[in-house]
């Protein structure tokens, strides 16, 4: 996020430069940490098991995912900023494709290596690998034959402006560590509760987060950009013309989404489950429940590039952990858990966090 808006604030500024040099810089040290991280997560997924509570048959589920999904770290790293720039660039041709082949690409891998070829867990996570790697090449391909690669290499990196962007996007990153430690209390929860097959439908939530979250993610980083460069230039009356837009597309769109998503949740449990499985039951109600994410994480996410612009990281550090380090968790009789807090605190935020106009 910090990347982002201060290449926008280099735009807005006219400084073109500038704001290559940053975002390659930034492509050179994603990868490279992105490859550390893949290989940490590989090599110590019993580790990563362990702590995540499973024993016995659990753990070892739980490893074969870990092992499949760790190479998907680097598209996941590289994939949102590349599709970031070609669309600040006006290039919104490759967003649509790409995102049209990422969907395909998980449901005919997830199909191929989970259902026809019984990969299991590791099979899940292959194919979210396979397909955030084969949409990220195809969206760097782009970018490459479009920009070519600038002046910037390891040795020239920036690493002041790397710092100042890290400094501005740290309230982005206590958000994710607070869906991290949400994530990390929602394992434990669902291992204890329900078992192994809860791992696996969380498998399938984690695919359509990826799919359909571009749509907020998308809204988001859109007004992030454009609001920068308005932000920059001092156009305090386009500034807030470009929020609401947002914020009403998203709405609008990520609706559509959510109610395709809660309709189809038979037909697509079926993919991936038997009837007669337990996991198909959970699939099932997961469908029902999860889908409001959208529309709600739109909205904070908005909100998030507004306060990152005004420079209110205080705020943002408070809401972010309320948003996603605390959340409430209501086990239901039949063994489905649900983080029912999470959602009533981004819609608290989306109500009163409007910045001042």
């Amino acid at each position: 996020m910090g990347v982002q808006i201060l290449c926008a604030q280099y735009r807005g500024r006219g400084d073109n430069k500038s704001m290559r040099a940053l975002f390659d810089s930034a492509i050179i040290f994603l990868s490279a940490v992105a490859i550390i991280l893949s290989a940490g997560f590989f090599f110590g997924r019993a580790s990563l098991a362990a702590i995540l509570g499973a024993q016995g048959h659990d753990a070892l589920v739980l490893q074969d995912y870990i092992a499949g999904y760790s190479f998907s770290i680097i598209g996941q790293a590289l994939y949102p900023l590349l599709l970031w720039f070609l669309n600040f660039n006006g290039n919104d041709r490759i967003s649509k494709t790409s995102i049209a082949l990422m969907c395909v690409l998980n449901l005919c891998f997830d199909m191929l290596f989970a259902v026809r070829l019984d990969m299991g867990a590791f099979g899940l996570g292959l194919a979210t690998s396979l397909s955030y790697l084969l949409t990220c090449a195809y969206v760097f391909r782009e970018f490459l034959v479009n920009y070519g690669w600038g002046q910037t290499t390891f040795s020239t990196i920036r690493w002041s402006e790397l710092k100042e962007a890290a400094k501005i996007g740290k309230p982005s990153l206590t958000f994710n560590l607070g869906i991290t430690l949400k994530a990390y209390i929602m394992n434990l929860t669902l291992l204890s509760s329900v078992g192994s097959a809860a791992i696996m439908v969380m498998s399938v939530q984690g695919t359509f987060c990826g799919m359909l979250g571009a749509i907020p993610a998308g809204h988001a980083d859109a007004f992030g950009s454009t609001g920068g460069v308005h932000y920059a230039a001092k156009d305090r009356t386009a500034f807030v013309k470009s929020a609401r837009f947002a914020l009403k597309s998203c709405i609008i769109f990520s609706s559509i989404a959510m109610l395709s998503l809660m309709f189809a949740a038979d037909d697509i449990t079926e993919i991936y489950f038997a009837p007669t499985e337990e996991a198909w039951a959970i699939s099932q109600r997961m469908l029902w429940l999860f889908p409001s994410f959208l529309v709600l994480n739109g909205i904070c996410g908005i909100f998030m590039r507004a306060y990152n612009l005004k420079e209110e990281y205080r705020m943002q550090h408070k809401d972010a952990w309320l948003v996603d380090g605390m959340p409430l968790f209501v086990k239901r009789d039949d063994g489905c858990t649900v983080a029912g807090g999470n959602a009533l605190n981004r819609l608290r935020r989306g109500v009163v966090g409007l910045p001042g106009h």
